[in-house]
């Protein structure tokens, strides 16, 4: 995600920064981020960590399996994209 985002024209202008924190950790960095992406090993936790991520009022989202297993940086950083564009959105 970070290579496609340096290397992105359309990004060079927007602050773009990735981070990877255990969903333990949520709670200590979520003010930090403007979206939530969960690795698909821990869907399962969606439903507790949404409750959360709404508190501080931030999409969040579990990466696609697929995308995550081949590690396609490109689709999972679009997604991010469009899940932190169409939370604005819904705020206006």
């Amino acid at each position: 995600m970070r290579e496609v985002a340096a290397s992105s024209k359309a990004l060079q202008t927007t602050d773009v920064k990735i981070e990877a924190h255990p969903a333990g950790e949520l709670r200590e960095f979520i003010e930090y981020f403007d979206v939530v992406m969960l690795g698909p090993q821990i869907k399962h936790q969606l439903a507790e960590l949404t409750k959360l991520a709404n508190q501080y009022n931030k999409p969040i989202a579990v990466i696609d399996s697929k995308d995550y297993g081949r590690i396609d940086g490109g689709n999972i950083l679009k997604a991010a994209i469009l899940l932190s564009l169409n939370a604005q959105k819904e705020t206006i």
